[in-house]
């Protein structure tokens, strides 16, 4: 298996994801100016919704 997932302030980074171009990478999300009911470091956070007619997230 691959090296473990890097951690900062104790917490494992998400990953990995294979990005093209990059190869594979880590990522750790951090809620600092809104405030996220899920966690301060929850990957996604319920309150915030994308505008209308933005993408979709893959």
């Amino acid at each position: 298996m691959g090296q473990p997932a890097p951690v900062m302030f104790d917490r494992k980074f998400d990953g990995p994801n294979v990005i093209p171009g990059l190869g594979s990478t880590y990522d750790r999300h951090v809620w600092l100016y809104k405030k996220n009911p899920s966690g301060l470091f929850a990957r996604y956070n319920p309150k915030v919704k994308c505008p209308a007619g933005a993408p979709p997230h893959p």
